[in-house]
């Protein structure tokens, strides 16, 4: 199943781009458990492999100056979660962007 899904930052690519930087690093070291492969195809994509718990996905994160889209092939076992997905996705783009106002 094809999953997508965009979230406002409003930060411009450069500081949307350390931040996703930061949180991919934060996320590694919280889940070292989790198999997570992770690298960039140009100056405003990512592209993440996860393994968790058995289940396998792939993800492409795009990067405009005012939102990132996330786009998925979510597993079959995933996909009665994909609402709960989106929260979380919404809630750590929260996270994160407080985090950001809170250090400036």
């Amino acid at each position: 199943m094809k999953f997508r899904h965009a979230a406002h930052h409003g930060l411009g690519i450069d500081r949307a781009r350390a931040l996703l930087e930061e949180a991919f690093a934060h996320h590694a070291a919280r889940h070292p458990h989790a198999q997570v492969k992770r690298g960039w195809l140009n100056e405003r994509e990512a592209w993440l492999d996860l393994r968790v718990r058995g289940l396998h996905g792939r993800a492409i994160l795009k990067l405009d100056d005012n939102e990132v889209v996330v786009e998925a092939d979510l597993p079959l076992l995933a996909r009665p979660f994909a609402g709960r997905i989106r929260e979380r996705l919404d809630r750590e783009v929260r996270d994160w962007l407080q985090r950001t106002a809170s250090s400036t």
